[in-house]
């Protein structure tokens, strides 16, 4: 039922043809505040990269991604205890607070708890 608004040559809806316009076809499904909370992480970074930028140049973005790059990766095997990537949280800048997932880890987050298995597959064996 959700069909687009289709308008006459005057951009007026037909309602004898396609029926009485329905607001919920008329409003925006996704709200523009909602669209920044879902990327704030992303705009909060890209604003960093900006201004360090404007500041020290144009390597300065590139070093910074680089290290967030090689920071993400995970430095032990996934059968261990999870680690909470202080690494990362410092480049973020969220090292100043303590938060829940720094105490508490998610069991789902551990892909594979199985010895053997992984390093057959970092192997490839």
């Amino acid at each position: 039922m959700s069909q687009a608004i289709k308008f006459n040559d005057y951009g007026v809806n037909d309602t004898i043809t396609n029926g009485p316009k329905r607001i919920d076809q008329t409003l925006d499904k996704v709200n523009e505040f909602e669209t920044h909370l879902m990327n704030i992480k992303l705009n909060k970074l890209e604003s960093k990269l900006e201004f360090q930028k404007q500041t020290f140049g144009s390597h300065m973005p590139l070093r910074t991604i680089l290290e967030l790059h090689s920071v993400s990766k995970p430095n032990r095997p996934v059968f261990l205890t999870p680690s909470s990537n202080l690494h990362l949280d410092i480049l973020n800048g969220d090292d100043e607070t303590i938060n829940v997932e720094d105490i508490l880890f998610d069991e789902s987050e551990r892909e594979n708890l199985d010895v053997h298995s992984t390093i057959i597959k970092n192997l490839r064996l």
